[in-house]
């Protein structure tokens, strides 16, 4: 007796499951590998979630850090967010988001020398943040594969 080929779903009929330690179980029958659109989508959806894009503020906010390039402060980019939070998603979600240039400052090195660094900028970070915490609930432990 053959088995009946699963019906595909799209993302807009279900969302994915978490399996242990946040596995993604994709909502669709075929791998993510064969619908590459649908999988980028699905990803940036749950990169720019209201949960994980306000987590990642506060991670941002816990780190503090020096501003980049445009100068804004940890503290500033609440300001920022309430008036433009809605277009930077959106920019996210289309792929219009460019990320800003990056500060560059030289700072010593314990046994002499300088060593180069470079500081984004605080809205950079937020969106850093928010794309980490997602791709971590994929990847976060090795599974046994026999």
């Amino acid at each position: 007796m053959g088995r009946k080929p699963a019906a595909k779903v799209g993302l807009d009929e279900q969302k994915p499951d978490t399996g242990r330690c946040g596995w993604v179980i994709w909502p669709w029958t075929e791998t993510p590998h064969n619908h590459p659109e649908a999988a980028t989508q699905y990803l940036m959806e749950q990169v720019c979630d209201r949960a994980n894009f306000n987590q990642a503020y506060k991670r941002v906010k816990d780190n503090k850090g020096a501003p980049g390039v445009d100068g804004m402060t940890v503290e500033g980019l609440r300001k920022w967010l309430s008036t433009r939070k809605d277009e930077l998603l959106a920019s996210l979600l289309d792929g219009t988001y460019q990320p800003q240039l990056v500060k560059g400052v030289r700072i010593p090195k314990s046994g002499g020398g300088m060593r180069q660094l470079g500081i984004p900028t605080v809205r950079d970070r937020l969106v850093q943040q928010a794309f980490l915490q997602v791709l971590t609930s994929i990847h976060c432990c090795p599974v046994n594969v026999k």
